[in-house]
């Protein structure tokens, strides 16, 4: 490469003073400048003009048109940007052109929108789809608008609140810290409580006790039918009640319908079945609980032929979570006889 130190110094001290000679001379106001170092300093087109000392430009915008290289492979530096990086030019139809950065960024410092003043309310604000590749550490509570899904480990510190949907890849863990997890969009779902035939008991004052294999008076009894499967029997004659009991369980949000399920044994559809629940909570005298009858039980085989299922759905008044419930069922008229083979209550739960 050429010295052109001492070119640079006659010729630019040459050109200055004409300007300024201009200048004073004429009062001429100079709006702009164009420096070629090929005429000024005698450089040819692919050399170089090197500045070995400190640069200041102190225009007020200084424009490097066709780009700028800030070090060389193998020799960094550090540049200092104290001020607003903004693309000034913009699209055809006027909307504005973001800057752009063509490599992967490394930031040694915390990103921040604002001056990071506590009381300042301006989150970083993504554009786009974010993917975290590595371990993410939130240490404070935080709020997702749409679908996170999440390919390496995540720790929160505080709550997250999800409004769309929360995906953790295979193989990886979400874990919780000290804060909860809660989401406007996770759906209640609906559970089940399964009562076991073997947990019905005869509630008729005169025959209270077990449910047995042989029916007397009006009493049901148990029975197997040609497959192999137990269910409870009442006959035409059979009208005493059968009951059980559970507690509302904490996940309880609302609803409840029992679900019982009878085979009928004849065709003429004409049978009825009673049911009744009553419910108390902690501190009710247990005496005072009154049942309250559920209706939807008359001729509900109406329609249907020998061995045919008929799944009756009874809904009750509203429950609260805790509250003990107590329900009893009943074949109470009709010609054929009846067989309950399962009773579920189903209810909304909390996820």
């Amino acid at each position: 490469m050429k010295n052109y130190k001492r070119i640079f110094t006659r010729n630019f001290l040459g050109v200055f003073g004409a300007v300024l000679g201009i200048g004073l001379g004429a009062a001429t106001v100079v709006y702009a400048a164009t420096f070629d170092g090929s005429e000024a300093l005698g450089a040819g087109a692919l050399d170089n003009i090197v500045f070995n000392n400190d640069t200041t430009f102190e225009g007020v915008t200084n424009v490097f048109k066709n780009g700028i290289t800030i070090g060389q492979q193998g020799t960094g530096g550090v540049t200092f940007f104290n001020g607003t990086i903004v693309n000034s030019t913009v699209n055809d139809d006027g909307s504005s052109i973001p800057v752009t950065f063509g490599d992967d960024v490394r930031v040694d410092g915390a990103i921040s929108r604002g001056d990071g003043s506590d009381d300042e309310e301006l989150p970083v604000k993504f554009g786009d789809d974010v993917l975290v590749q590595g371990a993410a550490t939130v240490e404070g509570a935080t709020t997702v608008e749409g679908a996170l899904t999440v390919q390496g480990a995540a720790t929160l510190e505080d709550s997250l609140t999800v409004q769309g949907d929360l995906t953790v890849a295979d193989g990886n863990t979400l874990t919780l810290g000290t804060g909860t997890v809660s989401g406007t969009a996770i759906a209640d779902v609906a559970r089940t409580i399964n009562f076991p035939l073997s947990a019905f008991t005869n509630t008729n004052a005169a025959n209270f006790g077990p449910i047995t294999i042989a029916s007397a008076s009006t009493e049901p009894a148990f029975v197997v039918n040609a497959g192999g499967q137990p269910m409870v029997r009442w006959t035409s004659a059979d009208t005493d009640t059968i009951g059980s009991q559970f507690q509302v369980p904490s996940d309880y949000v609302s609803g409840g319908v029992f679900k019982l399920a009878f085979v009928v044994n004849g065709a003429t559809g004409d049978n009825d079945v009673s049911f009744a629940v009553a419910t108390g909570s902690n501190g009710d005298a247990l005496s005072g609980a009154t049942f309250t009858a559920v209706t939807g039980g008359t001729n509900f085989d109406v329609g249907l032929t020998n061995g045919d299922i008929a799944v009756l759905e009874l809904t009750p008044a509203a429950l609260t979570v805790d509250d003990y419930v107590t329900f009893r069922a009943a074949r109470t008229s009709g010609t054929d006889s009846v067989d309950l083979l399962s009773v579920v209550f189903e209810y909304t739960a909390a996820q």
